[in-house]
């Protein structure tokens, strides 16, 4: 299972959203806007515990009915800070950062089967929430 206990925080952004999901959801919701937010980690009860791979679909309740998530993406994908589920049905993903310059990063390190199916998928997501074309999220993000 790629589930992933953590130590409790002490700072950065490890100590500020456990902080937030366990003790002030509410500002974590209203900060994200799209109304109340069943926050599913990371939970003191569950060691304050991060998702990744089939694990976090898990976690939230999610089945892939059209396409596998091993099409989509590498196993040994994104490890989620926070996972939630609104109470519209929508699914928040969070990487949490604590400062701007944690935003950039270097470009992938994954094989070149991997980093093909990686920016394949950044760019139908990039359609898909109807980005400005021309930046290879893969390179910076």
């Amino acid at each position: 299972m790629s589930r992933f206990p953590q130590p409790q925080g002490v700072k950065g952004s490890l100590r500020w959203i456990q902080h937030l999901v366990n003790q002030h959801p509410d500002v974590l919701n209203k900060s994200i806007g799209i109304g109340p937010v069943e926050w599913r980690s990371p939970h003191a009860d569950d060691e304050f515990a991060e998702y990744r791979d089939h694990a976090f679909l898990d976690r939230l309740g999610v089945s892939l009915p059209k396409r596998r998530l091993d099409d989509f993406w590498p196993s040994r994908g994104p490890q989620w800070d926070a996972l939630g589920r609104a109470s519209t049905g929508e699914i928040v993903l969070v990487e949490a950062k604590a400062h701007v310059p944690e935003l950039l990063s270097p470009p992938t390190k994954a094989t070149d089967k991997s980093a093909a199916i990686i920016r394949r998928s950044l760019s139908e997501a990039a359609n898909g929430l109807h980005a400005s074309p021309g930046t290879d999220w893969s390179q910076r993000f």
